[in-house]
């Protein structure tokens, strides 16, 4: 348990694990794609997503996913960042 344990933690240092490190996207059609790719921290089984908001936090608009491992159940938060696509 203590293992599990530690890799959530260090999943929350990873890209995606906070809002001041957003997973950063071309598109928002990527959203569930990325985060089912995502493995679970406890046990690396497959995330299936619950559901994902778009949310302004700390001033960013930022997309939040909340999803749940299929084989442990361990719930997990993504945050992803849509780069803003630039005019030509």
């Amino acid at each position: 348990m203590k293992l599990a344990d530690a890799g959530a933690k260090l999943a929350r240092l990873e890209a995606g694990g906070s809002p001041e490190n957003p997973i950063e996207l071309e598109s928002a059609s990527l959203v569930e794609p990325v985060a089912t790719g995502i493995p679970c921290a406890r046990c690396g089984g497959h995330l299936r997503v619950d559901d994902h908001t778009a949310e302004k936090i700390n001033g960013a608009l930022l997309r939040v996913v909340h999803a749940r491992c299929h084989q442990c159940g361990s719930p997990r938060v993504l945050y992803m960042r849509i780069l803003s696509a630039l005019p030509n």
